[in-house]
């Protein structure tokens, strides 16, 4: 993981969270975010819910 989701998967963690809220500003990364970005690596890393929400 890079440092950014390395650093929110912890925080989540520290907070004991039942849901962790993504932003995602492009189509394209809403598309394809399993592959690398920092969405992707959350929703395998995290041990709760996360949403995905994209921002115009």
């Amino acid at each position: 993981m890079n440092g950014i989701s390395t650093a929110i998967a912890q925080s989540a963690s520290n907070w004991q969270s039942d849901l962790l809220v993504v932003g995602t500003s492009s189509q394209e990364e809403t598309k394809c975010f399993f592959l690398s970005s920092v969405a992707g690596e959350l929703i395998s890393k995290v041990n709760c819910s996360v949403m995905l929400i994209r921002i115009n």
